[in-house]
């Protein structure tokens, strides 16, 4: 197994010498033969890590498996040691990321990652494939997986970079040319009905319904298993018309005269109670 991580094992090596030896930058200076400043941007670039919940879980496994083992993170940390960590295996790794880095080379395909102890990946807003939040977070950690958009809400987003092909041996070139091909925003988000909404009715449907609505669609993908707990609390907290109209719109993409129809609803209120229903789920706080 490669031994290489996604970030520098000298920077990880800082940032835990501080927080868990409390040692000092002049210390850990002395100790990696760097200026106590190279230092401070060490440590600075783990706490910006941390703002990414997957990045705060990783770094919080490293801590514990310290606090078990009695093994002192200083030391030059490897893959095994993040694998550890997890509590997985190098064979655990092997069965299960390349079946879904497969998948993740397909054309609008993103892992979903949420809470929950399983990811999803989907392909054109539906699930093909999982693994568990574990492999994930190990995947991260070797480099093999980035992520896309906001690294807030209650589902993030990752692609897998180039480097990704070192888990299968197999050339990554003609796939990772195809999704350099899509956009961000093509990647992130797919709601036709949405989009036509916001560009028609700019005033109604503002950016703050768009974000919204992007993240109730992730949290609508993953229902079965990665947001299971947050889709539950939606489901208790929205009114059962307010939150069809949010399925069918920002999750399935149905058009307002279709919902309009399904809903029973008056001609052309279909995109009021579709601005009610995102500003309620706003309102409850499931999202943040």
């Amino acid at each position: 197994m490669n031994a290489s991580l996604a970030v520098s094992p000298n920077i990880l090596a800082a940032y835990f010498l501080n927080i868990l030896d409390g040692k000092s930058m002049r210390e850990i200076g002395r100790l990696q033969d760097c200026q106590a400043s190279t230092v401070l941007r060490r440590i600075r670039k783990c706490e910006d890590l941390r703002e990414h919940p997957e990045w705060d879980a990783l770094l919080s496994a490293l801590e514990d498996h310290q606090e078990d083992t009695g093994q002192s993170l200083s030391a030059h940390l490897t893959r095994e040691t993040i694998l550890a960590a997890l509590k997985l295996k190098a064979a655990d790794i092997a069965k299960e990321f390349p079946p879904q880095l497969q998948l993740l080379q397909q054309a609008d395909s993103l892992l979903l990652v949420g809470d929950m102890p399983s990811a999803a990946v989907t392909i054109s807003g539906a699930v093909q494939g999982k693994m568990r939040r574990t492999v994930a977070l190990a995947g991260l950690a070797f480099g093999w997986l980035a992520p896309v958009g906001a690294i807030t809400g209650k589902v993030r987003q990752f692609t897998p970079p180039p480097s990704a092909i070192e888990c299968t041996g197999r050339d990554f070139v003609s796939t990772s040319s195809q999704r350099s091909k899509r956009s961000t925003s093509a990647q992130a988000w797919r709601s036709s009905s949405m989009d036509i909404l916001h560009r028609q009715n700019p005033g109604l449907i503002t950016v703050e319904h768009m974000r919204i609505a992007r993240e109730f669609q992730m949290i609508y993908l993953g229902r079965q298993d990665v947001t299971a707990d947050v889709y539950s609390v939606v489901r208790q907290r929205l009114a059962p018309r307010l939150l069809s109209a949010l399925e069918e719109v920002c999750g399935k993409s149905t058009g307002l005269e279709a919902l309009e129809t399904m809903l029973k609803l008056p001609a052309r209120s279909g995109k009021a109670v579709v601005a009610l229903a995102l500003e309620t789920l706003d309102h409850t706080g499931v999202l943040t």
